[in-house]
């Protein structure tokens, strides 16, 4: 049970890291299609 528990902590983690690194990219690419709409108008 205790192994379960830790990789389920494992798995957390990694899939906490994955969705936070997805948000950073998609912030990024809201900005720079924000920043190329600022430059065009």
């Amino acid at each position: 049970m205790k192994d379960l528990y830790s990789y389920y902590s494992v798995f957390r983690k990694s899939f906490a890291i994955t969705y936070y690194k997805v948000i950073e990219i998609n912030n990024a690419r809201w900005n720079i299609i924000n920043f190329v709409n600022f430059i065009i108008t």
